[in-house]
């Protein structure tokens, strides 16, 4: 293999595969990470959604969420 005019050594293409295995590691275990923090926004998401609504929805008799001093 030819990299900018000279051979490449049996010790970097050897780095070379390690440093690709170690990148797909590392994606495979953030997309897990990913997933649970989608999930978790998602949720988060649906609880400011139902809390907009308690506070700003419409009905004729609005249900507070914080005590009327």
């Amino acid at each position: 293999m030819i990299s900018n005019g000279r051979s490449i050594t049996l010790w970097e293409r050897d780095r070379e595969r390690e440093l690709t295995a170690a990148i797909a590691l590392m994606k495979k275990e953030h997309k897990a990470e990913v997933e649970q923090l989608k999930a978790q926004n998602k949720e988060r998401n649906s609880q400011l959604s139902h809390m907009k609504h308690m506070v700003f929805g419409r009905s004729s008799e609005k249900k507070s969420c914080f005590p009327v001093v």
